[in-house]
């Protein structure tokens, strides 16, 4: 009986949680990777894969979480170090701008040198999609951010999944 109240419970918690098919739009991608709740969300990836070509992808594990209440979006990512044979974590603290029923938008807070690089946040709803634009500061072009980061320009990055994301579209996910 134990056994049998617990299943229950846990159908009932599973069906009242923002899992459940809410109006048109499902809170959750078929993959969990992307989970949009009327006052949070959260998306997982692998790969933060640049717009630009001639831009180096970034391998890293990455959690983005995002509280309306709280107006603050939280990116924690996991990366091997190049020079160590190890992992290192970092987490992002990005103050939330705007938040509306299709888009947040939020600024991260810790830029190392806010007037050469300014990034932001973008989270959209309907595509269920998450960016990062990072974008010169106000200073971007001055000899001192130059030195530092190059030529001031923009580029556009894209949290994805690719291990799930093959497998959803039916090809077998490559072997690691």
């Amino acid at each position: 009986m134990r056994v049998f109240s617990a299943w229950v419970f846990s159908l009932w918690l599973f069906a009242a949680t923002p899992f459940a098919q809410t109006g048109e739009m499902k809170s959750c991608n078929e993959n969990m990777t992307f989970c949009w709740y009327s006052d949070e969300v959260d998306a997982w990836g692998t790969l933060w894969k640049s717009d630009d070509p001639a831009e180096k992808s970034l391998q890293q594990v990455t959690e983005v979480r995002c509280v309306q209440k709280l107006h603050v979006c939280i990116k924690a990512r996991n990366q091997k170090s190049s020079l160590l044979e190890w992992s290192v974590t970092n987490i992002d603290l990005y103050s939330v701008r705007s938040w509306d029923d299709t888009q947040v938008r939020a600024i991260m807070d810790e830029q190392t040198i806010p007037e050469c690089e300014q990034d932001t946040l973008i989270i959209n709803r309907v595509e269920r999609s998450v960016m990062i634009v990072s974008s010169p500061g106000p200073r971007g072009n001055e000899k001192h951010c130059t030195d530092l980061m190059g030529p001031p320009k923009t580029v556009v990055y894209r949290l994805i999944y690719p291990e799930i994301e093959t497998i959803g579209s039916g090809r077998k996910a490559k072997q690691k």
